[in-house]
Order: structure tokens, then sequence, then C-alpha cells
């Protein structure tokens, strides 16, 4: 069994669901006031409408009947012969807004009014509805109501959606809390068995196999990198210690020497050093323990590096090439001097093989190091990606993808330019990097 961890976040999915339901409930509970409190409003103004319609209609009917004009009915209307009797301020507001049936008059008293025409003059039928209004009278009992119906829902709705976000979410945060551990935890056999048989339940095994398919990658790995190690290694030892041999046979005039010319020497001498370069930084690379850092000057080791780089000394490719050097005077940096080494070779081997011109820019500064070459090959069109090439290079592409790598491990920025025929290549150091 894993060791199930509660996740501690901002940004929980736990309350990201009670926070919906919650917010969903208050949204429909105060709808559903806001419309049942317009709805006692309209509810009451048509039936004082509709009671001052249904009044005005029988007025209208009598006074065909009989050609008299009769007073309302109801005590609270009043007809009135034209606009003179009423005040000016509600003509004005009729005058803005005939359709309009309510209207408010100055003494605060709330009115309804029709115009009708009867033996073509014009009256205003007038009902004073303020003694009927219940709506507003009864609107802090309503709200009230309404408030507390909204508390007996919260009430309700809070612990039903804490359980049900808790079931939702339950299984979500143990499988979460399972496989957080950036070390990778070994999960046992039937670990997906201890969630839900539903989309959970179907992650939780893909994670299981995921995992036991990422752990025996990472055991195949480790045993390349042990198995790599020894048996490379062997032979190169046997071909550095052939080395002084060829030399000594050359001088000799034995068989060995006899067979190889001096610039085949040279260049199985080469080999052997690319070869035991290209081991070294693939291996370390492939183990942690390369990653420790220490403080160190990087001008000293750059400047050792360009003495003891064989092809750039020994090689007519090297020979020809006339460096720009533009060096601090001790850049100290706090990174992996191994890798560092491995990575100026690099670089060093790169400008060897596609520099077109002798010229050849190297400026060591305490925030950065340049390199810039003239080139004539096309450049692929992602140089970093492992793998890529042009097409006349006789590389594999790994080159400039070992050097990212390297400077992603030291916390360092690459940063590739090209420009009319030249390239250049910009490390940029991080904060620990100070000119002394």
């Amino acid at each position: 069994m894993p060791d199930i961890r509660p996740i501690r976040t901002a940004h929980s999915i736990r309350v990201a669901v009670l926070k919906l339901v919650t917010g969903l409930v208050l949204l429909l509970t105060l709808g559903y006031s806001q419309l049942v409190l317009v709805y006692a409003w309209v509810v009451e103004d048509n039936i004082f409408n509709r009671l001052v319609s249904e009044e005005a209609a029988y007025l209208q009917q009598h006074y065909q009947q009989s050609g008299m004009v009769n007073p309302p009915r109801p005590a609270f209307m009043q007809l009135y012969q034209g606009w003179q009797a009423l005040p000016e301020t509600l003509y004005q507001s009729y005058l803005r807004e005939p359709m309009r049936v309510e209207y408010r008059l100055e003494d605060g008293k709330t009115v309804h009014l029709q115009v009708l025409h009867l033996g073509g003059q014009p009256y205003v039928l007038l009902a004073d509805v303020g003694a009927f209004e219940v709506s507003r009278e009864l609107s802090p009992l309503l709200a009230s109501a309404l408030l507390l119906l909204l508390l007996l829902c919260l009430l309700v709705v809070l612990p039903v959606a804490l359980l049900l976000a808790r079931q939702i979410t339950d299984p979500v945060l143990r499988l979460a809390a399972a496989v957080q551990d950036p070390a990778l935890p070994v999960l046992s056999p039937g670990f997906a068995s201890q969630f839900p048989n539903n989309e959970i339940g179907t992650l939780a095994q893909a994670i299981a196999d995921n995992q036991q398919f990422l752990q025996q990658a990472l055991a195949r790995e480790s045993n390349f990198t042990k198995d790599i190690s020894h048996e490379i290694r062997t032979p190169l030892s046997v071909l550095k210690n052939l080395l002084p041999d060829a030399t000594h046979d050359a001088t000799h005039g034995t068989s060995l020497g006899a067979a190889l010319s001096v610039s085949e020497r040279q260049a199985f001498a080469q080999a052997v050093l690319t070869l035991e370069q290209t081991t070294e930084t693939l291996l370390a690379l492939a183990r942690a323990e390369s990653v420790p850092q220490q403080r160190f000057n990087l001008t000293e080791l750059l400047e050792q590096i360009l003495l003891q780089h064989y092809a750039l000394n020994h090689s007519a490719a090297g020979q020809r090439l006339q460096l720009d050097l533009q060096l601090a005077e001790a850049v100290w940096v706090v990174a992996n001097p191994s890798l560092c080494q491995m990575l100026l070779q690099n670089l060093l081997t790169n400008l060897l093989q596609y520099a077109s011109e002798p010229e050849v820019g190297i400026k060591l500064s305490a925030a950065q190091l340049v390199i810039s070459n003239c080139f004539s090959l096309p450049l692929p069109s992602d140089p970093l990606r492992s793998g890529q090439r042009s097409k006349a290079s006789t590389g594999i592409g790994q080159g400039l993808s070992l050097i990212q790598r390297i400077c992603e491990l030291q916390h360092w920025q690459l940063q590739l330019a090209n420009d009319a025929q030249k390239f250049e290549i910009t490390i940029r150091f991080d904060a620990f990097s100070t000119l002394a």
C-alpha cells in the first residue's frame, strides 16, 4: 500500500466542487426570490389595471346607452373631465409616457389612470390604489421569508455539497497523493483496485501500468550505463596504451610503425581521443553523480583545453584556424568542472568541423561565453534537437544537443544566432558567475 499523504494546495478540487454547488444553490435561490418579488408586484398592478379598465368600459357603455356620464362605482375611483382639475406634474408625466398606467403623485399617493372619451370630450378615470397596495406593506415580511428560505437552503445544501464533493474528489485526491512523489515510488500490484470502477479506476490502472513500464525502462538504462561503462572503457584503455607503442615502433621502424604513416597515426590518436571524449560525455550525462558543482576558474579551464585539444593543435583543420581570443583574466563560476570540460571540447570540435573561414572569435566574460565563426554548410531547421544535422555533415547530429543538455544541467542559457553566413553560440552563465 503506498503512502497516501494529503495534498495541500490553494486550488483543491474538493473546494472547487463545494464552491460550485453552493454558488449554484445561492444563484437559484436568489433568482427564485427575485422572481417571487417581481411576480407579487406584477400581479398586484395587473389587478388594479383590470379594475380600472373594466370600470372605464362600463362608463363608456353606460354613456352610449343613456347619454349620461355617471360617476365611477368604486369609491376609490374618480372621473375628471379634462386635465384641469389634476396636478400639472401628472399631466406632464402622462405626456412623456402615455402607455404607462401607474403614476406617483407629489403627496406620495399611487394612482392608476385611464383616458377615455365620452361625447367627444376627454375624461380621466383616476384610481387611488394606495390604500389597497399589499405588496409594499408585505415586502419586508416577504423579503425576510425569502432570506430565511435562503439560509435554510444553505443549511441543507452545504452538508450535502460537502458530502458530494468528498465522494467525488476523494478518489482523485488519493490517486494524486499516491503518485505525487517525484522519486517515482513503487506501486503495489493491486494499486488500482482500491479506486472506484469508473474513469478514476481506469486512470489509476493506466498510471500503475505506465509506472511499471518506467521502472523497467529505468532499470534497463541503469544496467546499460553500468555495462557500457565497463565494456567500452576496457578496449579504450587498450587503444590508449597502443598510442605510445605506435610512436615508439615508428621510430625504430618496426612493423606497427611501418604500417602507419604519420597522418594515419594522428588520425588513430584523434579517433581514440574522440571516442573517449564521447563515451565520457554520454556516461556523465547518464549518471546522477555528474550534477555536483563547485567554484572554479573557467578562464583557466578554457586555456587548458585550448592547449590540450589534439585536433586543434595537430590537425590541418586546427592549424588553419586563427583564434581571436578575448578572455577575462579570471571568470569564477559555480558549475561541474567535468561537464564544463566536455562542453568546451564539443564547442571546439564543432569549430573544427564547420568553420569555413580561418577567423574564429572566442570571447569569455563574467556574464557569458561567445564563440563565432563563418559557415558554408546549411544549418538544420532545429539544430538543438537530437539527431538534427545538415545534409553535408559527417556527424550524427548530437553535438549541439549535448551542449544544450550540459547547459541545462548547469542552469545556463544557450542561444544560437546566424546571419550572413556567420554562426554564433552564446552561453550565458547563472547569477553565481563573477569576475574576479
